[in-house]
């Protein structure tokens, strides 16, 4: 016989509403009616109820002779009611099946969302201690930070910023970024360095520049500035400004700049004074101030005239270069006429050219070229050339020039027919100190002039070249901007004109 016995549990454990324990069963063996395929459940209570109605009618038959009509109305409420309560029984059989499987998937989904509740709060701290390392550091940087949206205006800061602008973050936050940048002057007029401006307003890639600030207060600063885009999936979101103050780099270059301008001012002048003394002595002997001299005696006195005019070279083009390497030599930039240098050139080693028995020419331009440039120091790189040419060449050394197509740049050429350069000497030849083999083409160079050429041509934007055949000549070429580079004023075609 079965028993039927009902339990609760509480939430989380394993729920059996209804059991079956066979009371025959010795073991205890559970029999769970859920277990059941509802079709069977369905045929048995089908079954039982045939059986039933069965019994019941047999109990009429036999009772109907005899049988009063309480007695068969009474039989037949008791099968109508037996039949209302089976099928009652059914459907709740069928509801507390189906609340057992809602309580069993309320469960489990309590269970998971309890689960992913935990993650998610696992993530959050996560999270959150991330954004708090991150806000951290980026208060603990000596740059200051800005985060600029797509439009430009000014999404966050940190607070090394306040400190370096002078500015409450307050004030900042939401300022489009290009007003604030108009406060931003360049350090040097003489680099064309980028516009803090430009670069905000076209969202470029990583760029750098340096520039001078200007707080409420009027107290100057120097910094150094960088860009870098903020992208997130392949999406220009804006970008990130960094500000660096480093007035007092600037202060200690300034200073260091001062003293090495002193340091070669007292060395140019303790070397060429006794090159000086010197040659003013050579001098006198030659006049014969301390009596007559012969020929031999003139000669030799010649030679030291011109060593000491050659070490006097040296020393000056030695500074230059120096100078020009470390950044402390200033041009003086104007608009020039190219055919009067080129003149000037040509006018100025026309005696050496006659006494050697060279030609020197100058080929006349077709239109008047200007060019922006410092002229002394143009004067200079070209004199290099030529004097160089005059000393190697058999007949000719010719001086020209040319503008390019696109009209913004201007070719010098010095040519000469001399013995040439071998190719193994030709990437080492501007290099300084470095002294071609007696079989090339500067048998007595020291090494320097050409190294200054290359620093002249480089400060004003250009490049020197050489190209050379051994046995047919050399060629050098020397290629400038036709417009400084330099954001001064004279940059605007503002320069005064020359000729």
């Amino acid at each position: 016989m079965l028993a039927v016995e009902r339990h609760s549990f509480p939430i989380g454990e394993k729920r059996s509403l209804t059991h079956c324990k066979d009371k025959s069963n010795t073991d205890g063996a559970i029999f769970d009616v859920r277990r059941l395929p509802p079709y069977l459940v369905i045929l048995a209570g089908m079954v039982l109820a045939f059986f039933v109605f069965l019994a019941l009618d047999f109990v009429e038959q036999l009772l109907i002779p005899s049988a009063t009509a309480i007695t068969l109305r009474f039989l037949h409420l008791t099968r109508g009611f037996l039949a209302t309560t089976g099928g009652m029984i059914f459907v709740l059989w069928i509801m507390r099946r189906k609340e057992a499987q809602l309580v069993k998937l309320r469960d489990s989904f309590s269970d998971e969302l309890g689960l992913r509740t935990q993650e998610l709060a696992s993530v959050g701290r996560k999270l959150g201690a991330e954004m708090q390392r991150l806000d951290a550091v980026l208060s603990s940087m000596g740059e200051g930070v800005l985060e600029i949206d797509e439009l430009g205006l000014i999404h966050s800061v940190n607070p090394r910023v306040e400190q370096i602008l002078g500015i409450h973050g307050c004030d900042l936050i939401g300022l489009d970024a290009r007003v604030l940048a108009e406060k931003f002057t360049n350090t040097d007029p003489r680099i064309d360095s980028p516009k803090l401006k430009d670069v905000i307003g076209s969202l470029d890639n990583l760029v750098s520049g340096e520039a001078n600030f200007q707080q409420d207060n009027g107290t100057h600063i120097a910094l150094a500035w960088t860009t870098a885009p903020l992208n997130s999936d392949g999406k220009r979101l804006g970008l990130v400004l960094t500000l660096a103050d480093i007035s007092e780099r600037k202060r200690l270059e300034h200073a260091l700049t001062l003293q090495r301008e002193d340091f070669i001012s007292a060395l140019k002048h303790k070397l060429r004074t006794p090159v000086l003394a010197n040659r003013r002595a050579t001098g006198l002997l030659m006049e014969g101030a301390f009596g007559e001299i012969s020929d031999k005696q003139q000669a030799i006195l010649r030679l030291l005239v011109e060593s000491d005019e050659k070490l006097s070279n040296l020393i000056d083009t030695l500074v230059e270069i120096y100078r020009y390497q470390n950044g402390i030599k200033r041009l003086n930039v104007r608009t020039h006429s190219v055919s009067s240098i080129l003149c000037d050139v040509v006018d100025k080693f026309a005696g050496k050219a006659h006494e050697k028995l060279v030609e020197l020419k100058t080929q006349p331009l077709s239109q008047d070229l200007q060019i922006d440039c410092d002229r002394e120091a143009i004067m200079t790189l070209l004199s290099h050339l030529v004097e160089n040419a005059l000393e190697h060449t058999k007949s000719i050394v010719n001086v020209h020039a040319e503008c390019n197509g696109a009209g913004d740049r201007i070719k010098l050429v010095i040519e000469d027919d001399g013995r040439g350069i071998a190719a193994d000497d030709m990437p080492l030849l501007f290099e300084r100190f470095y002294e071609v083999s007696a079989k090339g083409h500067h048998p007595a160079s020291t090494g320097t002039g050409l190294c200054l050429c290359r620093q002249i041509a480089q400060a004003h934007g250009g490049m020197v070249s050489c190209d050379s055949v051994p046995g047919q000549g050399t060629s050098f070429v020397v290629v400038l901007p036709r417009h400084f580079s330099s954001s001064s004023k004279e940059r605007q075609g503002e320069l005064p004109k020359t000729n």
